[in-house]
């Protein structure tokens, strides 16, 4: 690059431009000199030699087109390599930029004109500075001071922008351009685009930091992984023992060292201090009262195949239960187990069994005496078996009888029950006209007592005009009884439908309703989801609307108010219930529990209707429709401190 620079900077100087062939200077002491020659020979011609004269003036101008002729082609080849360097030096790679000592751009290439987008004849003369990031614009200025104070090449990275705001990062290579004098006046810059560079620099920093943080995570894992296995190997139940066998010159085991023991070991066999001496060492006389234990430990360490025994090793009197392994040649683990007090239970458990096979023996003699003696009973007792057989059969004759005359009761409640649903039809017909020839006076009533407080309001005075607003409200909470004795007529007698009801969203719907109807009133609503049963859901509705209007009415007074829905998978002891049971609770006025019995009674009341408004007649639906399901219902309450209704569904 630097070469490049030097190359292009005298090129692009001034006072450096050369042609390929000799200088103009050059080529005129040459022509004066070859002009001088040729006067000197025609000074020497004589007058008398015209034609020789004439000869020499032509072969002169010969020479001159001869001499005209190289220079159009020195000229021509000078424009040719003209041309390949400003090719070379337009569309070069990188981009050229030549600055003065104020950062002036004086000259610049296309590439460099295309990395900051902008046509080249409008870059020249403008600051360089204009085009870099304010933050990168100091490292700019003081590269291009070094650049001058130097006279060497200096490199710098800096972060550039485009016309249209997008940036790149760019590498600056810079050599300074002298004159004759060897004065520095501009300075030739090289620019290339490093981002692909720097986004890999950065992309291999994320990546390292990335591995870095994994080798940290990996470490710690491996740090903890050790931590656990040297727990696991320190709180083992069983001992170990990690040890390398020593073998004779013949190859046969000789002996073996212990290299490393957990606690279990020296807790299980009573030996201490035993790692990096042979066994023995640590156990005098294990040799001649075990070789089989060397034997099967120089094999497993030879061949690496594991093996398995019980043992009762003499020299610590207890039993012990070893599983050897190899992890590398001429090395064994031996994990044990001291199983002492095992082998004493087998031994107890023979004893026992010898006991028992002699008692077994002796109680079969008994046995089959016994046998004869009951056989001889069995004969008798079968006599009186026989009896009884006969016994039997006329008592099946009596349950034959017994179960036709369930049958025919069956038919005749079947009966009875068609009858039933024809009395229940005629009971709803007749219910419909009472509800008719009741209603139709209510309405003549209020329809001639509101004409009279219209047509007559002038004559009326006060006291007649109240009378008047009574009879209307009377006739109104009048038609309200009889529109409530129908419909809790109607809902139960009417057909149950048992299917999967989702309780949460009737009570959802029900808290929906209540507070588009109150919606001043600030009320908490916590609902239970996915609470179910099964049963009819119109009816369930019902239910459930009932009761939330009931919690709604009795929480009126409090400035803020919370009625919660859910179910309690219980036994609830004092009604012998097991299963679920569903409740709705407020914190409202409550009552006194003592008489809770007249809640579910028809049209009767614990709180007077001026204080809480309603006919009393919506719990006496809600009871007669649980009762439709098999269920129960009840309240438990205090005054003041709000009330729970609990009920069930079969």
């Amino acid at each position: 690059m630097r070469r490049v620079i030097r190359s292009i900077s005298s090129r692009s100087s001034p006072e450096n431009v050369s042609m390929k062939k000799d200088k103009p200077t050059d080529l005129r002491k040459q022509a004066e000199a070859r002009l001088k020659k040729r006067f000197d020979k025609l000074d020497d011609l004589h007058e008398g030699d015209p034609q020789r004269l004439v000869h020499e003036l032509r072969v002169h101008q010969v020479e001159l087109e001869m001499q005209n002729e190289e220079l159009r082609k020195s000229q021509a080849e000078l424009e040719e390599s003209r041309a390949r360097y400003s090719d070379l030096y337009d569309f070069a790679p990188v981009g050229y930029f030549t600055f003065d000592k104020y950062g002036l751009i004086i000259r610049v290439n296309l590439t460099g004109a295309g990395q900051l987008g902008i046509e080249r004849n409008l870059l020249i003369k403008k600051p360089f500075s204009r085009f870099i990031r304010k933050d990168d614009q100091d490292v700019f200025f003081l590269h291009r001071g070094k650049v001058f104070e130097t006279k060497e090449l200096q490199t710098c990275e800096l972060r550039l922008k485009r016309k249209d705001g997008a940036g790149f990062y760019a590498q600056l290579q810079s050599l300074a351009v002298e004159d004759k004098a060897g004065r520095a006046v501009y300075c030739m810059t090289a620019v290339s685009d490093i981002t692909e560079r720097k986004l890999s620099e950065q992309a291999l920093r994320e990546l390292n930091k990335t591995l870095e943080q994994h080798v940290a995570e990996r470490t710690g894992a491996l740090r903890k992984s050790e931590e656990r296995y040297h727990s696991l190997f320190e709180n083992m139940v069983e001992g170990f023992a990690y040890c390398k066998m020593l073998f004779d010159d013949r190859g046969r085991p000789a002996d073996f060292v212990y290299l490393d023991v957990n606690s279990a070991f020296g807790r299980l066999t009573g030996l201490e201090n035993v790692i990096g001496k042979k066994v023995t060492e640590a156990i005098p006389g294990i040799k001649e009262s075990h070789p089989e234990l060397f034997e099967i430990y120089g094999r497993v360490a030879l061949t690496g195949n594991p093996e398995k025994i019980d043992i009762e090793f003499v020299p610590l009197n207890i039993w012990l239960s070893l599983s050897v392994y190899s992890t590398e040649k001429g090395h064994f683990v031996a994990v044990f187990d001291n199983i002492t007090e095992r082998k004493r239970a087998e031994e107890a458990l023979r004893k026992a069994y010898d006991d028992l096979e002699i008692r077994v023996q002796e109680r079969t003699k008994e046995l089959r005496e016994l046998n004869e003696t009951l056989e001889h009973r069995v004969a008798g007792r079968a006599a009186e078996m026989q009896a009884a057989n006969t016994a039997l059969q006329e008592s099946r004759k009596a349950a034959l009888n017994i179960m036709e005359d369930a049958i025919a009761a069956r038919r005749q409640a079947e009966e009875v029950s068609e009858e039933l649903a024809a009395v229940n039809k005629e009971l709803d017909a007749f219910s419909y006209a009472v509800s008719n020839d009741l209603m139709a006076p209510l309405r003549s009533i209020e329809g001639f007592t509101a004409a009279i407080t219209e047509d007559y309001a002038a004559s009326l005075d006060k006291t007649a005009k109240d009378y008047f607003d009574r009879v209307t409200a009377a006739s109104r909470r009048m038609s309200q009884l009889i529109n409530a004795m129908l419909n809790m007529a109607r809902l139960t007698r009417g057909e149950l439908t048992a299917r999967t009801v989702n309780l949460s969203d009737l009570a959802e719907v029900a808290a929906y309703e209540l507070g588009k109807k109150y919606p001043e009133r600030p009320v908490e609503i916590v609902i239970a989801k996915g609470v179910k049963a099964l049963g009819d859901i119109d009816m369930l509705r019902v239910v459930i609307e009932n009761l939330f209007d009931n919690a709604y009415k009795f929480t009126g007074r409090h400035p803020s108010a919370k009625i919660e829905f859910g179910v309690m998978e219980e036994e609830i002891s004092h009604i012998g219930l097991i299963g679920p049971v569903y409740f709705v609770r407020d914190d409202g006025e409550g009552f006194d529990v003592e008489y809770a019995w007249k809640l579910f009674k028809p049209f009767s009341r614990l709180h007077a209707e001026s204080e809480f408004p309603g006919i009393g007649i919506g719990l006496s639906t809600v009871q007669r429709i649980i009762r439709r399901h098999g269920g129960k219902i009840w309240a438990d309450s205090a005054p003041g401190k709000g009330a729970t209704f609990y009920f069930t569904l079969k």
